[in-house]
């Protein structure tokens, strides 16, 4: 029991301190005219997304094979400062909450001098993907082997 106790530390500590953080330099393909398309961010944010699961562990096909998911149930963005083509962005993201069957993402899109362009967050929901039913995070983790 002592082990499975030190197993779930072991991944609430890794949600709560991993980071990511990608440069984007924004191309024609993410503006609208000549700035950003409010679409772009978010797709800035799921390749993050990929990269911040994988640096937890979890890869998305070997959580599908397991039989899990975590898909998106609430995304929200405020676009603080405008910002387009050419500009170099940093997209940070981090688990900012933890329940109990789901995590919260923030994602911090910033300029090179630091300041905040779009600020945003995804909700995940970790389920049994062959019921379609929520399960706690730390089912998913114990399910995946970590």
């Amino acid at each position: 029991m002592n082990e499975l106790k030190e197993q779930t530390v072991a991944w609430k500590e890794r949600l709560e301190n991993t980071k990511v953080e990608s440069t984007i330099h924004v191309s024609m393909q993410d503006v609208d005219v000549s700035r950003i398309h409010f679409a772009s961010v978010f797709s800035f944010i799921d390749r993050n997304e990929i990269q911040l699961f994988h640096k937890l562990g979890i890869t998305l096909s070997t959580m599908l094979a397991k039989g899990f998911a975590m898909p998106v149930i609430s995304a929200h963005c405020e676009y603080k400062k405008p910002f387009g083509l050419d500009d170099i962005v940093t997209v940070t993201s981090y688990v900012s909450n933890i329940g109990t069957t789901s995590i919260k993402i923030r994602h911090v899109t910033t300029a090179t001098d630091g300041s905040i362009l779009a600020d945003a967050y995804t909700v995940h929901v970790s389920i049994n993907e062959n019921t379609n039913s929520p399960i706690t995070l730390e089912e998913l983790f114990e399910g995946m082997g970590l």
